[in-house]
């Protein structure tokens, strides 16, 4: 389920950027400025594409905001195609983002993501993000990268610059570092065994050379009277 996404910081005007206090939010990745909406972030706030004007929102309702909308920010595609959204009268919107955060991954978006944008009884304007089930090839990375014991520390902590949390990764580098893991793992073990195997020769030298060594000393004991 996606926790957070980024945008790239020319994508935002100016406007919005400062009424929303997004400045904050700016963190800095392969040379671009980026501004992160994290779903742990106070306010939660998320860039929605509505009706051709791109609006800053409150993300998803928790417990105490609203006696009448859900308390989550999220909702399924199967829900909204069952009209379980209908009593609202929510809205379909779009919600850019470049890069999406999932289990502590950052990974790359082409179109950006699905919404629903709806009003709750103080006429807030509140946005959840529409989800779907994993592909197959989606969950094999994510679980490739949860089985190689990364320490991904959740979700991008907002207060670090982009390469200074250690959990603010790319999907990409993480499989990678896992593959070399595994690499040297397979080179580790195979030097393990060679090593044991050449230990296990001497011993097998050793015990054939005892027999002949105390056999030669006889006979020199024996030359000797």
């Amino acid at each position: 389920m996606c926790t957070g996404i980024a945008l790239a910081y020319s994508a935002l005007p100016l406007e919005l950027i400062q009424r929303h206090g997004l400045r904050g939010r700016v963190h800095e990745r392969g040379g671009e400025w980026e501004v992160q909406f994290l779903y742990r972030h106070a306010p939660r706030w998320l860039p929605v594409w509505h009706e051709g004007r791109l609006r800053v929102v409150r993300w998803g309702c928790r417990r105490g905001e609203s006696r009448v909308l859900p308390c989550t920010g999220w909702t399924w595609q199967a829900t909204v195609a069952a009209g379980g959204w209908a009593w609202c009268q929510a809205e379909p919107v779009d919600i850019p983002a470049t890069l999406a955060l999932e289990r502590g991954i950052w990974y790359h978006v082409r179109q950006g993501l699905r919404g629903l944008l709806v009003a709750d009884e103080h006429g807030v304007a509140t946005a959840y993000i529409i989800c779907e089930p994993a592909s197959h090839y989606y969950e094999v990375m994510t679980r490739e990268v949860a089985d190689g014991e990364i320490d991904l520390g959740g979700e991008d902590h907002e207060s670090e610059a982009d390469g200074d949390d250690a959990g603010d990764r790319d999907l990409l580098e993480d499989v990678l570092q896992i593959a070399q893991c595994r690499e040297g793992g397979a080179r580790q073990a195979e030097k393990h065994h060679q090593e044991k195997e050449g230990k296990e020769w001497r011993d097998i030298a050793q015990l054939v050379a005892e027999p002949i060594a105390q056999t030669a000393s006889r006979r020199h004991c024996l030359r000797c009277r």
